[in-house]
């Protein structure tokens, strides 16, 4: 696991922890749709980030491939439903702010751990 790894693996841990912190003041009505994707997201992109950050063996560089695209695609989900529940007023501005930058980081480990994986002998 390099620098690289262990940051995105302890950045999306940590978004992870906020988006639960976040979901848990969500009204009554809105906690079993948006909080219960939102937290499965988050816990899906925490792991897969790491399946990714541990990939070994032969197919290394597809696997981690494979999981790194996972972890897009959930990170993208996060990001859309936060901004549902920001349009809808569920969160506040200040929860609002502090997540987006959370994921933009995170989006941004991702991207440099993407390019980092050597693309020749991914199959």
């Amino acid at each position: 696991m390099t620098c690289i790894d262990a940051k995105v693996v302890v950045d999306s841990y940590q978004l992870s922890l906020l988006i639960f912190k976040i979901s848990k003041n969500f009204p009554k009505h809105y906690r079993p749709t948006l909080g219960r994707r939102l937290e499965d997201g988050s816990i899906n992109l925490t792991l897969f980030v790491r399946v990714a950050s541990l990939a070994s063996g032969n197919n290394r560089n597809s696997r981690r491939i494979l999981f790194l695209e996972k972890s897009s695609e959930c990170l993208d989900e996060i990001r859309i439903l936060l901004q549902i529940c920001y349009d809808l007023q569920i969160i506040p501005i200040c929860s609002y702010g502090e997540v987006s930058e959370a994921t933009s980081n995170v989006g941004r480990q991702i991207g440099s751990f993407f390019k980092s994986v050597p693309i020749g002998n991914t199959l």
